[in-house]
């Protein structure tokens, strides 16, 4: 601020020495292009006109007025330019500490995610250890069930083989039975000449031992049938309880395996959600870096038009030369405190002097209007100079 003010103070005294230079001109009619000749001629004395006097003081007073009238918007501009930067780099330092907030809240869902998924494995190797554990319970159930059905055909075998010794005993009866009835009949044969009613008492008591010895056998196959009908009920039962049991265990696994498959769909869900979650995050993420680049880049573009600002007025016209148009490109080189080190035209004008005039204009522009925070980006630079 204070280097601009003296440059602005140094080129209001410049500008009175024009304008007195001017004034002596036309008060005297000195001709600085004529060659000076060997006879001396006093100048002639002109009148001055009070009134054209006047109205060039005038102007020269406007001129002045004018000129620290830029001198004040040039300083309000650039204290409004500071403040403007100041308000960026607040709202930059705003932005990075919400991204940090960002970026720990996401850290932080992340590892609680992670946690879940810790529960959800150690909840799903403890569902595997309880089915293996049933499926070694069923492979006993099996054996159990099997030595059962083991024993109950040892059991039909060995009533089978009773059946069949009561059969041959029944055999064996009516032999007998036959055998007696032969001897009872030879007796009677021998003792046909007894009485009535000993053969009656004969006859009634073969009656009565046929209807016992029937009555024997008709318990005998009731109770058979009896038997056989609560076995084969029993039979049933098992039967029935066995393929219960059996259903009930397909049920069960029929529904472990939707639980588990569910889980894996469920587990499989949330790992692709958290991948659109990443990605997304990464593309918020790329963007927001993206519009912090250009941001960086506009704010350098705006800082080297300052630089090529100040350094415009500065630059002094090479007398003589026609420099309308010309451009050159200068790299410059800064010190930590901002002044300019080295200055140097890396694409020539073509006109020596124009790129002479451009590199001690930056030398006097020195130090250069960069923020502190940008220095290290501007510790070399090229820009390029055109004052027209």
């Amino acid at each position: 601020m204070a280097n601009k003010t003296a440059d602005t103070a140094i080129a209001f005294i410049f500008a009175l020495l024009a304008h007195a230079l001017f004034f002596f001109l036309i008060f005297f009619g000195v001709n600085l292009f004529e060659q000076p000749m060997t006879v001396i001629e006093l100048p002639q004395a002109t009148m001055v006109d009070e009134a054209v006097f006047e109205a060039d003081l005038k102007q020269i007073e406007e001129a002045e007025k004018e000129q620290q009238k830029q001198v004040a918007l040039e300083k309000q501009r650039i204290i409004n330019a500071e403040k403007a930067k100041q308000a960026e780099a607040d709202a930059l330092a705003r932005a990075q500490a919400e991204e940090q907030a960002r970026l720990d809240a996401i850290k932080a869902a992340q590892q609680a995610e992670a946690a879940k998924l810790a529960q959800i494995k150690e909840a799903q190797e403890k569902s595997l250890a309880e089915l293996e554990k049933q499926r070694l319970a069923q492979a006993v159930l099996e054996k159990e069930l099997e030595a059962e059905k083991q024993r109950r055909a040892e059991e039909e075998k060995a009533r089978q083989e009773k059946e069949a010794a009561l059969t041959e005993k029944q055999k064996a009866d009516v032999a007998e039975q036959q055998r007696l009835q032969e001897l009872r009949k030879k007796v009677e044969e021998e003792k046909r000449a007894k009485a009535e009613q000993a053969k009656e008492a004969a006859r009634l008591k073969a009656e009565a031992e046929q209807r016992a010895k029937a009555e024997k056998l008709e318990r005998e196959r009731l109770a058979k049938e009896a038997k056989e009908q609560f076995l084969k009920e029993e039979r049933e039962k098992e039967e029935a309880e066995k393929k219960r049991k059996e259903k009930e265990l397909a049920k069960r696994k029929e529904e472990e395996k939707k639980r588990i498959a569910k889980e894996i769909e469920d587990q499989r869900r949330r790992e692709i959600q958290e991948e659109l979650a990443r990605q997304r995050a990464d593309e918020a993420r790329a963007g927001q870096e993206a519009e912090a680049r250009q941001a960086l880049e506009n704010r350098k573009q705006q800082i080297i038009a300052l630089i090529a600002q100040k350094v415009k007025s500065l630059w002094v016209r090479p007398a003589d030369e026609i420099v309308n148009g010309l451009s050159c490109d200068i790299r410059v080189t800064i010190m930590p405190n901002g002044a300019v080190a080295e200055a140097i035209v890396t694409r020539s004008s073509g006109n020596i002097s124009f790129d002479n005039s451009a590199e001690l204009a930056v030398r006097k522009a020195s130090p250069l209007p960069i923020p502190p925070d940008l220095l290290d980006d501007f510790r070399t630079f090229t820009f390029k100079f055109k004052p027209q």
